[in-house]
């Protein structure tokens, strides 16, 4: 996993992913699709978020503003008001814990279907994928420093997840992104499916991952 890396701790926090043209909230996607046109959206995964489980910690700076605001924010608030959020979470905990996520079980089909098959035009375009393909290469090489084989992928379900990881942030912003593909944790269990680690390994032999980047499983777009 990256975080095995001593020289890339706090660094993915500052790498930003590839934007190509973004969708902003008062804008309309190009090529979309009249069943899909109300999940357009310049939502996307930070990568912050998705480097948690990757074990990166958040930028220093911002770290020490938020501790200072912390304790600055304890003095003010009362007993109470801690007993309410102490309460709180152990609520929102209890409830993350009643409904455990459930991964999908993928077909061969899933990792094929994508979200082109039913749009009148391509979501992104050739020159977007190149670039995604190549921003993708580049960060887990700045960090791995060698290119993983495909055998790499097939056996091993870290690298597998550090891959899909930097997938997810190069997903098209004309739909939205399914809310369970935020957490790295999600990702890691997907990246235990052996027939995604296998599709994974096929688009890291030619360093491609157009197919994989549009597959219908991430986004939040109903076909019907």
């Amino acid at each position: 996993m990256l975080s095995g890396d001593p020289h890339i701790q706090g660094e993915l926090t500052h790498v930003p992913a590839p934007q190509v043209g973004p969708v902003t909230a008062n804008e309309s996607a190009p090529g979309q699709t009249e069943v899909c046109a109300d999940c357009a959206t310049s939502q996307h995964p930070e990568v912050g978020r998705l480097s948690r489980l990757l074990g990166q910690p958040e930028d220093p700076n911002d770290a020490n503003e938020s501790d200072e605001a912390d304790e600055s924010g304890e003095s003010e608030e009362s007993d109470g008001s801690e007993a309410s959020d102490e309460q709180s979470d152990e609520l929102s905990a209890d409830e993350r814990s009643a409904k455990p996520w459930v991964p999908p079980i993928v077909t061969s089909l899933d990792m094929k279907f994508t979200v082109d098959d039913f749009a009148p035009e391509p979501i992104m375009s050739m020159k977007e994928h190149i670039m995604n393909d190549e921003w993708i290469a580049h960060i887990y090489t700045t960090f791995r420093k060698t290119w993983p084989s495909p055998e790499d992928v097939l056996n091993d379900v870290d690298i597998a997840t550090t891959l899909l990881s930097l997938l997810v942030l190069t997903t098209s912003r004309k739909f939205r992104l399914r809310e369970e593909w935020l957490e790295v944790e999600n990702l890691r269990i997907l990246a235990e499916q052996e027939l995604v680690r296998e599709s994974l390994a096929g688009a890291v032999t030619q360093k491609h991952f157009a197919i994989l980047r549009t597959l219908l499983i991430w986004y939040e777009c109903r076909t019907t």
